[in-house]
């Protein structure tokens, strides 16, 4: 049976890996890599995201192995994000991260207590998740030479999208599935890594990464 500390290792892996390929994002946008053509830089932007997207839909089942294959196993046959997100609810209703404010600090008696308010806006929302995950599908499949439509909108510059999904995570609460604990999510700490924390309403644990 996995620990505590297990699980929150699993979960910190996915949120490293999001890290990651929004660095990668940015790092193509601002013109630091490129792969030959401006097309070839689009497509893979759009195959970071998409992986990215996946990575938050699914990292709430990352300690649930029958949860996740289950949501996971025709995943391939799935493009549209409105049914991945109806899929995922009906196996764990809370698996889209609750963003979270810059957390404030205070310790009592020796113990660390946090206190954290609900970020309101700059976050990717669930509707834009779908927006997002909807048109990268597009962009990762061939295109129909007889559509009419001939350029694919992603209603953000990529580089606000990749903001948009840092801030819902930078700090956020989630429930991994079958497990009744709260947790807290850090995408990153100065050390640069992700940390995860078990919630309560008095105080923290201390953090796994």
């Amino acid at each position: 049976m996995k620990s505590d500390n297990d699980r929150a290792q699993a979960y910190c892996i996915s949120l490293n890996e999001i890290r990651a390929r929004m660095d990668a994002v940015r790092a193509v946008c601002r013109g630091g890599v490129t792969f030959g053509t401006a097309q070839f830089d689009y497509e893979v932007v759009a195959i970071n995201f998409r992986k990215a997207l996946e990575l938050i839909a699914f990292g709430s089942l990352t300690a649930n192995r029958a949860a996740y294959e289950a949501a996971h196993k025709d995943i391939q046959k799935i493009w549209r994000a409105k049914e991945l997100l109806e899929r995922l609810e009906k196996i764990h209703r809370d698996f889209f991260p609750k963003p979270l404010k810059q957390p404030s600090i205070t310790y009592e008696q020796g113990q660390r207590r946090l206190h954290f308010d609900d970020l309101v806006a700059g976050f990717l929302t669930r509707a834009e998740f779908v927006t997002l995950y909807d048109a990268c599908s597009q962009v990762i499949h061939s295109q129909n030479p007889f559509s009419t439509t001939s350029s694919i909108s992603f209603g953000h510059t990529p580089l606000e999208w990749a903001e948009k999904i840092t801030n819902l995570l930078a700090f956020h609460l989630f429930r991994l599935s079958g497990y009744p604990q709260v947790w807290v999510g850090e995408l990153q700490r100065p050390d640069g890594r992700a940390h995860v924390s078990i919630a309560s309403p008095q105080v923290s644990t201390s953090p796994s990464n």
